[in-house]
This record gives structure tokens, sequence and C-alpha cells, in this order.
């Protein structure tokens, strides 16, 4: 059995997620997506805004999962207002349609960087929600 022990005797970190269906919270798309639910957060996350803010520098891991109800999902993690990184899932089949964009990735962040996630939404395209924690994003410092 592998144990892992966080090296901070104060953890940061946060993740926060969608309580319902962006059709039933008013989300009109392409803007930011604020993540009304909170599971944990040391002060990173602001539900208000839907950013992010990086407390000091170091290596953090950033998980995001957009759970969409066509046949794409896709979303931007959005560094300082500019978009960073990028994923696009694909369901490939025809008929009834749910995707799930997930992405996991270590960045170094300097302190007071402002991270967010930024989904395209596509025609009709409904991004999911619930407290199953279909669509979430989180961040968590991993070390200095």
């Amino acid at each position: 059995m592998v144990i892992y022990v966080c090296p901070f005797s104060d953890p940061v970190g946060f993740l926060a997620y969608l309580s319902a269906s962006t059709t039933d919270n008013g989300y009109t798309g392409n803007k930011l997506l604020r993540f009304d639910k909170i599971r944990y957060n040391d002060g990173l996350y602001d539900p208000i805004t839907g950013h992010c803010t990086i407390p000091s520098p170091g290596r953090y891991l950033i998980t995001i999962v957009v759970w969409g109800n066509s046949r794409h999902a896709t979303f931007d993690l959005m560094i300082d207002g500019k978009r960073n990184v990028h994923t696009h899932a694909n369901d490939g089949n025809d008929g009834d349609h749910v995707t799930t964009g997930t992405m996991n990735i270590v960045l170094h962040l300097e302190k007071g960087q402002k991270l967010a996630v930024y989904p395209r939404i596509l025609n009709d395209q409904q991004i999911g929600g619930s407290d199953q924690l279909l669509t979430r994003f989180g961040v968590n410092k991993l070390s200095n």
C-alpha cells in the first residue's frame, strides 16, 4: 500500500462542482463557468467570479471534468484571462449523446495567477451538474 503524505502543514486546494445542469441554472454559454457548490476550499476558489487565485508559487494539480449532452465536450483552462490549455472530447456516435471531457494537468503557477474554466457551448448543448460531481473543477498544490 502506498500512502501519500502532504508536504504542507496546511493543505492548499479546492474542489467545486455544478449542482444543476446549465439549462437549469441560467447559464447562457460561452463565458466562464461558475461552479456553485464547494466540496472543500482553502480560500482559493471564488464561486461568485468563477476564478481560482493561486496563493503561493509551486506545482499544482488541476482537474477539470465537463459532462455534456452533445457529441462534443470542449473547454479551455484560462490562466490570467488567456486560453492556456484546451481539450476536446467527441463521442463519435450517432443518436443520443453524452460526452465527458477530462483534464488532469500539473503546472508550475505563480502567486496571484487566476484560473478559470471556459466551456465552448455548441447549439443547444447542456453542461450537466448534480451532487454526483458530474462537472467539476479542482486545484491542489503538490509542491513548492
